[in-house]
């Protein structure tokens, strides 16, 4: 018997991540959590609750450079 879960970590805010065409944006998640919606699966996956990352965090799929650069940017 399988007793895994599956987790979905959502927040509103993550729909503001969107620029024009990059895979991360708003109407895929919004495509995605309506699919787990209108599919009955929403119920069924683990609410994560989000939290801000931490560089480490981040940096294991970004290098250190770019991560500073996105954070002076936005400064």
């Amino acid at each position: 018997m399988n007793t895994s879960t599956t987790g979905i970590a959502f927040d509103p805010i993550f729909l503001k991540h969107d620029q024009a065409g990059h895979p991360e944006n708003a109407k895929r998640l919004e495509f995605i959590i309506s699919g787990l919606k209108e599919n009955g699966l929403l119920s069924e996956v683990k609410s994560i609750e989000s939290r801000q990352a931490e560089i480490d965090e981040i940096a294991i799929c970004h290098t250190k450079e770019y991560v500073e650069y996105v954070k002076e940017y936005c400064e």
